[in-house]
C-alpha cells in the first residue's frame, strides 16, 4: 500500500506545480480524449461467430473469416485465421481469443465442442 500511494503522489506531483489553468485544460481534455475513446469502442460493430457447413466463422465488419481453432478449454477458445499460405501469415499468423462469457452458455458449449473436432482434424496444420 505505501508503494502505491507513493506512486500515486510522485505521478500527480509535477501536476500539483502546474498552473490552475493548464491543470483544468488538462483535465478537461484528458477526459474528453476517454469519452471520445469510449464513444469509439462503443460504436463499433459486434463481432458474431458461428458454425455452417465449411466450418467456424467470425463474421465482422471487414468480411467473414474462416477459423481453425489451435486450444479450446473451458475458460477460453483460441482460433487462427484460415489464410492464403503466404510467407507473411507463417511469421505472423493471426489469432482470435473467444471468452466463456462472450456467448451464452449453451453456444459456448457447442462451439468448445466444434473446437476440440476441429482441433483434432487440423492440429498438424495449425
Amino acid at each position: 500500500m505505501w508503494t502505491s500511494a507513493s506512486a500515486s503522489c510522485f505521478i500527480l506531483l509535477p501536476f500539483y506545480w502546474w498552473p490552475d489553468v493548464w491543470q483544468v485544460t488538462f483535465f478537461i481534455l484528458y477526459s474528453l480524449a476517454v469519452v471520445a475513446l469510449l464513444g469509439v469502442a462503443w460504436c463499433q460493430p459486434r463481432s458474431q461467430i458461428g458454425i455452417d457447413v465449411d466450418g467456424a466463422y467470425l463474421c465482422r465488419h471487414d468480411g467473414l473469416i474462416r477459423l481453425h481453432f489451435v486450444r479450446a478449454n473451458a475458460v477460453q477458445l483460441i482460433a487462427k485465421r484460415v489464410s492464403d499460405e503466404t510467407v507473411w501469415h507463417r511469421i505472423w499468423p493471426q489469432f482470435y481469443l473467444i471468452y466463456r462469457d462472450q456467448l451464452q452458455r449453451e453456444d459456448y458449449a457447442l462451439l468448445r465442442s466444434f473446437a476440440a473436432q476441429d482441433k483434432l482434424l487440423h492440429g498438424k496444420k495449425s
